[in-house]
């Protein structure tokens, strides 16, 4: 499909060159920018399909900053730079591109880069549009009461505006207030009702507090949204959102004023536990919405208000048809929920996805949970480690040979491509693989076909391809060991495991999942552990991660001499809070650690204010909180 381009170069000769080889190749070329007002002036009249995007540019602005626009107004863009530095790479994927093109760069290269970008666009706009349709389709039932359940309000929201919990606020005499009606996320599909009495039970204040909570100063006419230091800010100043961010650990919102048909204000508000999760494009998407969103909010949360009945507090939100398919991914915290949620946006589909993360986190398992949830799970999912391949039968492995095409190439041979024809292909460390096979993957991609060593015709394959890896790809593109084509082919749909240190509240889950295992291989009575092992876990840094921290758990078994352990003997490269000895090098992070810890201690654990650790650290206490988490602080565990 050809697109309408604009170009954003301040550059003369390469904005004529690009120009020449676009137009030359079918594309309809609707300006040349030198600046980001040029180009947002350009865009306003034009609507460009694809913008290609210089990142140092005329004026004050850059492309960088151009790029964040161009997310909001949902337009693709390709990067283009003469510096292809790892800073200059980390900046630019946090804009998500749709390509990187390298200064001085051949007429090929850009044409496929345009493909690609094409591809990953189309791609991502269908799996948008079905959402979207899913969600319209939902809201129009809601408006009529017809709702399966009464979270299934807040699962459907989740596939558009991801949050941990989801409140609402009305507006009155100048101030906003809690309603009665809030959904927290504690797993994948399953919402625990929050309304004022459950809040009362998780803070202790009363009912009557709770209504007395207050948020002022924020537009009723227009969405907001809070992160970083605006969402610390605006804690600080507000009761209401100062009480949600201390009980229940949020740090980010999307607030989303509604207007109800009798004229009253009903706020939206989607709390995260991370601390930039919403951008202009879920505004874009809740306007886009918001003619049937408003009728639907209104029945929810009015129908709920004049029932008056008591909601249990636990309200599972699906009869969880799909758990059994996230078995072996155990755990319950924010960061795996939001892998959750990629996995079933992304099953249904053939898109492309990379999965990455660090060793042990899990990378194999959601490539089997996306089959599984595929269309294509009724046939094989091939796994191939790219690291283990010799290099003189890469090609051979992965596409087959026929007879006689090689000294010992006795018979024919069916590559890997050729036995996941019709599912899936899962490519562990893909970094791993060396140039010359990256340049025929990058055809099998595109052409959907492979040739065989010694053939002499190409063979159709019909593959969905996950791949995988635990190098920073960015950085090997940077440096020159991975093909930036490939990468962006391959990065259709990303997908980040977190590591276990970041999640260290999914570590009793873990623990009971794997001597589980146990007791079922050898029988008997099931296995349990003390809590104070539980605690020495969650301060142990697992370099190893989850795998880590099940090698420990089966080894720990073996040596137990009862059913019940009660200690557990951790790596001697344990990174917790003990103090290292005299003669050993802290990093800057271990330093931070014993300083949060050594305060702590001195606050008798206090955290939030007058003479609590925040203050006496000069950090809010939402900060204070995220830095404890990364770092693994436990203050229940502190003396």
């Amino acid at each position: 499909m050809k697109k309408k381009i604009l170009i954003v170069e301040d550059e003369f000769t390469v904005a004529y060159q690009l120009k020449s080889i676009l137009e030359a190749a079918g594309h309809k070329v609707c300006g040349i920018a030198i600046s980001v007002s040029k180009a947002l002036a350009l865009i306003d009249i034009h609507r460009p399909g694809l913008v290609m995007l210089d990142i140092h540019l005329k004026g004050a602005e850059s492309g960088i900053e151009l790029a964040h626009i161009l997310n909001d107004k949902r337009i693709p863009f390709i990067y283009l730079s003469a510096n292809s530095s790892e800073s200059i790479l980390s900046l630019a994927k946090e804009t998500r591109p749709h390509g990187f093109l390298v200064k001085p760069f051949r007429e090929k290269d850009l044409l496929v880069a345009i493909e690609i970008a094409i591809y990953r666009d189309e791609n991502s706009l269908d799996l948008k549009e079905e959402q979207l349709a899913a969600v319209q389709a939902f809201l129009k039932k809601a408006a009529n009461g017809q709702m399966e359940y009464e979270a299934q309000f807040a699962e459907v929201l989740q596939d558009i505006i991801p949050f941990d919990f989801l409140s609402a606020f009305t507006y009155d005499n100048g101030s906003w207030q809690l309603h009665d009606c809030g959904f927290l996320r504690i797993h994948f599909k399953e919402y625990q009702r929050n309304g004022l009495q459950q809040l009362s039970n998780i803070s202790g204040l009363s009912v009557t507090a709770l209504t007395q909570l207050s948020l002022t100063n924020v537009p009723v006419n227009t969405s907001s949204v809070f992160i970083g230091s605006g969402f610390s800010e605006l804690a600080a100043n507000s009761t209401l959102i100062g009480f949600v961010a201390t009980n229940l650990r949020m740090e980010s919102l999307f607030f989303q004023p509604l207007l109800m048909s009798d004229g009253t204000v009903i706020a939206l508000c989607f709390f995260s536990k991370k601390s930039a999760p919403y951008s202009g494009e879920h505004t874009g998407m809740i306007n886009f919405l918001r003619g049937l969103l408003e009728p639907a909010v209104e029945t929810v949360c009015k129908a709920d208000q004049a029932s008056g009945k008591a909601v249990p507090e636990n309200r599972r939100s699906s009869s969880g048809g799909q758990e059994e398919h996230f078995h072996g991914i155990v755990g319950r915290s924010s960061s795996l929920l939001a892998v959750f949620d990629y996995i079933k946006k992304v099953a249904a589909r053939d898109t492309s996805v990379l999965v990455t993360g660090e060793n042990g986190t899990g990378k194999e398992r959601v490539a089997r949970a996306i089959h599984q949830l595929s269309p294509r799970n009724n046939k094989p999912l091939v796994t191939v480690n790219c690291a283990s391949l010799p290099p003189d039968l890469i090609e051979s492995e992965l596409f087959g040979h026929e007879k006689g095409a090689f000294t010992g190439a006795i018979s024919q041979r069916t590559g890997k491509f050729e036995q996941a024809s019709g599912g899936t292909i899962f490519l562990d460390e893909i970094g791993e693989l060396p140039l010359n096979a990256q340049v025929k993957l990058l055809r099998v991609l595109q052409q959907r076909e492979i040739d065989r060593v010694g053939g002499k015709a190409p063979v159709k394959v019909d593959i969905r391809v996950i791949a995988a890896s635990n190098r920073q790809l960015e950085k090997e593109v940077a440096e020159g060991r991975f093909r930036m084509d490939l990468y962006y082919r391959l990065n259709v749909f990303p997908i980040l495991l977190p590591p276990l240190r970041e999640r260290t509240e999914d570590i009793p889950l873990l623990v009971e999942h794997f001597l589980n295992q146990h007791s079922l291989r050898v029988g008997g009575t099931p296995y349990t552990v003390s809590p104070v092992v539980i605690e020495h876990l969650q301060t142990y840094h697992w370099p190893g991660n989850v795998r880590e921290l099940e090698n420990i758990i089966e080894r720990t078994v073996v040596l137990s001499p009862n059913r019940f352990i009660q200690s557990i003997v951790l790596p001697a490269t344990v990174k917790t809070g003990n103090r290292p000895a005299h003669d050993a090098v802290q990093t800057i992070e271990e330093i931070e650690r014993d300083h949060i810890i050594h305060v702590l201690r001195k606050c008798n654990r206090k955290i939030y204010g007058a003479g609590g650790a925040a203050q006496l650290l000069n950090l809010p206490p939402t900060t204070l909180t995220s830095k404890m988490k990364k770092l693994g602080i436990s203050k229940d565990l502190i003396e």
